[in-house]
């Protein structure tokens, strides 16, 4: 397959997010989704014909997304169908995992999906309601269970605003004991709908000075075209145990949501 076309700064188009609902079972404080889907909505081949298109411009990876993509039907025949096309690298989706339970990762698993990617604001439940994700914490922890127990490997997303600052350490205590990687996300504007304002945003470097106060990091970089940067923990060093030999040993710090 040639080359698509590159942008102003030389980017190819790579990653292709595609929403599968506008709805959520959420109100995260930095979101603020619809309560019901447009109609306009695509379809089943609609969605198949753009992924196509998509990779014909150099597209190789697909997120599937929402809103809250487990609400939308027929998740995991969608990823067999475009597996079976055998056009792109990669098939992830990225969810708050409440309603992932062991049938529906399986499922998914045998769908062909490569990874998912799970949102979790907090080590703790009240963290994670003071975020706007109800009583969740135990139904995504179990969520993560069910992933990994089917080989389905998983990441964590977690946005980082002033109200859940104090959960950095928390989360990265967390991710390191379930062996999964930790994307930390820096506050967006979303315009109008998330309320926005800039004395909530903690930075990328602010974020990073304090992991690296506890366990030593080591820059990887960023992949061209990357809105995140890369940190790998240092083998053996930090103030808790060592990592187990089977544990992600890596922190992605983004300017944008992946």
């Amino acid at each position: 397959m040639t080359p698509g076309p590159l942008d102003q700064r030389g980017r190819g188009l790579g990653v292709l997010r595609l929403s599968l609902t506008a709805r959520c079972n959420l109100a995260c404080r930095y979101c603020r989704p619809e309560n019901q889907d447009p109609p306009t909505l695509l379809t089943h081949q609609q969605r198949l014909k753009l992924v196509g298109a998509a990779a014909r411009l150099g597209c190789r990876r697909l997120r599937l997304t929402g809103g809250e993509p487990l609400l939308a039907p027929g998740l995991a025949p969608l990823v067999q169908a475009v597996k079976a096309l055998d056009l792109v690298e990669e098939v992830a989706v990225t969810s708050n995992g409440v309603l992932l339970d062991r049938s529906l990762a399986q499922a998914l698993r045998q769908a062909g999906l490569d990874r998912i990617t799970i949102s979790l604001d907090g080590a703790d439940p009240q963290a994670v309601l003071r975020m706007g994700g109800g009583h969740s914490f135990a139904h995504v922890l179990a969520a993560i269970g069910h992933a990994q127990a089917v080989g389905l490997p998983v990441k964590i997303n977690m946005v980082v605003m002033a109200h859940n600052g104090d959960q950095v350490i928390p989360m990265a205590r967390l991710c390191r004991s379930l062996g999964v990687e930790l994307r930390l996300i820096e506050y967006m504007d979303v315009g109008n709908r998330n309320g926005w304002r800039p004395e909530q945003v903690i930075t990328a470097a602010a974020m990073t000075t304090e992991i690296g106060r506890h366990w030593p990091l080591e820059p990887v970089g960023r992949q061209h075209g990357s809105t995140a940067r890369r940190w790998r923990y240092r083998a053996g060093e930090g103030s808790c145990p060592p990592l187990p030999p089977s544990a992600n040993r890596s922190v992605v710090i983004a300017t944008g949501c992946g």
